[in-house]
Formats: structure tokens, sequence, C-alpha cells
């Protein structure tokens, strides 16, 4: 029999273990599958983040203008025969403390799923018991049926019933405060010389004429309205143009065309003071189109902040980074810091070259370093007005100047 050959016992008790090169290479492949794995992750992250932003945005963009448009195109033109005061207009003003536009105007209201919970809906304050005419069909008069809904005096405004249709007219305003957008409404529509001299900070304040006023949208950072007429032929054309011809939209408007104060004694169309109350020469535009600059919510939203202290004559806004920001010299170069819309022309990685202070109608100032640098979205819709109403004057009328110490441009009688 043979006996097997065994190898040396050297070579039989023999470990082999992983080299140096072994093990660093072996970690170089595992931080490289560990660096693409937090970057896949980081940037799955930064996604999700910049999709929900933009959902946010939308839908915020789209509840405004949708408000906007429901309203506007539901702008009633004529009054009632036979009302003694006109409650049929629309008023667009400007606001230089937001250097926001605002408008206000009368809305018809169908007996539909309109409600609002205001203290005069048309149908005024529930009844109490006591008060309520004798029906003689009643089993008890004097004592309300067991388990019968009892009714008191107090309107807290909170009930389901007060929340009625209004149907008829009510004036709606839109106005923004401090980067929120309000929609104000009144019920039933003031006279349109009360609504010319109203407080929209009156509205909003707690308490107002019909209380709390509802918030539609925060972080609304601009918004405007502008008026197409008979002789505009361009959106984006000089209201007051040089050759008489390629007019643009007004940006104020007066349907009553007889407003001396405020904002709507700059009205283009301006006829007379006794006009207020004369239904037969008011005027209403073809088209009004709107514009909104809104944002996702702070701090989620697209922003920088300043890295030193910006004066207010500063040619250059100096940032933490542009990264993301609209290039410089287009219709979105704008920057918005604590009240101030300043627009740029250029977009370097760290900074903005400025091409116009307190733009869009806002007021130049100083900005301290860390001050949020944002930007938002522009957002436009044209509205048509079913009910408009042109001037019935010869072209040769148009635009003549009234009183060229005011500044007040009009027509001739």
């Amino acid at each position: 029999m043979k006996r097997a050959i065994l190898p040396p016992p050297a070579l039989r008790h023999r470990r082999r273990g992983m080299t140096l090169i072994e093990v660093v290479v072996a970690m170089g492949i595992f931080l490289a599958i560990a660096t693409i794995a937090v970057w896949i992750v980081q940037e799955t992250v930064r996604m999700w983040q910049s999709c929900e932003r933009r959902r946010v945005l939308y839908e915020r963009a789209g509840a405004v203008l949708d408000r906007l448009n429901g309203d506007l195109s539901m702008t009633s033109g004529r009054d009632i025969a036979g009302a003694d005061v006109t409650r049929s207009y629309l008023l667009g003003g400007f606001d230089p403390a937001t250097g926001c536009s605002w408008v206000r105007f009368t809305r018809t209201f169908e007996a539909g799923p309109e409600r609002a919970q205001v203290l005069a809906a048309g149908d005024g304050r529930p009844t109490p018991l006591a008060q309520r005419p004798f029906d003689p069909d009643a089993p008890d008069p004097v004592a309300p049926p067991k388990n019968a809904p009892v009714d008191t005096d107090d309107y807290t405004g909170l009930k389901v019933g007060d929340f009625r249709a209004l149907g008829g007219l009510a004036q709606v305003g839109f106005v923004v405060r401090n980067g929120t957008l309000y929609r104000t409404l009144h019920a039933p529509a003031p006279p349109a010389a009360m609504a010319a001299g109203q407080s929209f900070d009156q509205d909003l304040a707690a308490g107002g004429p019909n209380g709390p006023q509802p918030v539609l949208s925060e972080d609304v950072l601009y918004l405007t309205f502008e008026y197409w007429h008979q002789k505009t032929v361009n959106w984006d054309a000089d209201p007051r143009p040089a050759d008489k011809k390629s007019y643009g939209p007004e940006l104020i408007w007066d349907s009553t065309r007889g407003i001396t104060a405020g904002a709507l004694k700059n009205f283009g169309f301006f006829r007379r003071a006794d006009s207020v109350d004369d239904p037969s020469d008011d005027i209403f535009p073809r088209m009004i189109r709107v514009t909104a600059v809104i944002d996702s919510p702070y701090p989620r939203c697209q922003y920088t902040k300043l890295v030193e202290d910006l004066g207010d004559n500063y040619g250059m806004v100096f940032v933490e980074s542009t990264a993301g920001f609209p290039d410089g010299g287009t219709s979105e170069s704008f920057i918005y810091i604590e009240g101030e819309w300043i627009r740029y022309k250029e977009k370097l990685p760290d900074a903005f070259v400025v091409a116009e202070r307190g733009a869009r109608g806002t007021t130049k100032k100083e900005h301290l370093a860390d001050a949020p640098v944002r930007i938002g979205r522009l957002f436009r819709r044209v509205v048509f007005l079913n009910n408009y109403r042109e001037d019935f004057m010869s072209n040769d009328a148009w635009f003549k100047l009234k009183d060229s110490s005011k500044g007040r441009v009009g027509f001739e009688e």
C-alpha cells in the first residue's frame, strides 16, 4: 500500500491575508460607492425640495389668478333703472406704501354656492322671534314648538345660517399688505364716491365694516393691474405716447370719470367732477391684465442674503450667491429686499449690478447685512370684461390737456 505524499508542514500551516494595496483599493471602492450614494440622496432631496416649492408656488398662483379672474369677469357695468347713486363701478389706483396696485369694483352675485360672512348681505341680521310678525297659522306664536331651533338677536357671523347667498351687487377689493394679498368684501356695495374714500387699512382691521377680512394668499410680493381701452394697441406700449397713436394700457382707472382725490385724479380719461353721479358717461376697459409676483413660503423659497450693508444709492448688491436667479437684462431681472424692488442688468457669481433702485413703484432705502434677497415668480393673466363700455367721444378729443398745472389729462367739452 502506497503512503500519501503530504506537503511540507510549513506549507500546510500557512495563512494568506490582505496586502496593504488590496486594503487601499477596497477602501477606495467603498468610499467611491459611499460618495455616489450620498450624492444621489442629496440630489434626490434637492429635487424633492425644488418640486415641493414649485408645487406650492403654482398652487398659490392658480388660486390667486382664478379668484381674480372669477371676480373681475363678473364686473357690473350698469346700475339698475331708477338707482339714485352709482353702485356699478371699477376703481383702480396705486398704493405708494407697498408699490402695488389696488382695485375696487362692483360685481354681480348669483343665488348659488357663493357665500359671504358679512354684517349686511342684502338680507340683514337675523330677526329675533319677539320682533317677527304674527302668524295666525302658527301653532303657538308665543312659545315655539318643542325641539324647534332657537333664534336670538346675537349675531356672531360664525353660525352656519349666517353664511348666505349674496345675490345682487357687492363690492370686491384686492390689496397687498406686507406680502399678503387680501380680498375685501362689502355687501351691499357702497356708492362710488364712498368707495373711493374707503381705507383698506380700516377694512383689514378687526372690527372693521365687515369684520376681519379673509387672506387670499401669503407671499404675494407684487400685484398690479393694467387696463386695455379702445385706443390701446400693445400691452407694453407707453400709456402716453408722443405720437398719439401707439397707446399702451392705462395704469389707473376710474369708471365714473369724476373722482378728483388720491391716485384716481390722474386717470387719463377724466371728464368732470359731476360725472361721479352721471352713469351715462361711465366707461369700462375691454380687458384687464393682472401681473402678480408670488413666492413659496420663506425660507423654503429661492433666496440669498446680503453679505454687507446696502446704501440707498449703491450700484452693486453683494450677496452670498446668485445661483438660481435669472440672468440680467430680462423681464424677470428683479430682486426684492425688505419692501424694495431692484432691477439688475447683470448677474455676477456673488453680486448684482443695479440698473434701477426703487423699481416697480417702491422706495429705495438702506438695507443691513443678512437681509433676505428674494425674487419670486412672475405670473400674468388677461381677464376679459363682458360689460365693457367705451368712450363715445371723437378721436380728436382724446387725451387733450385739461389742466396743465395738475398734469391732468382729459377731454374737451
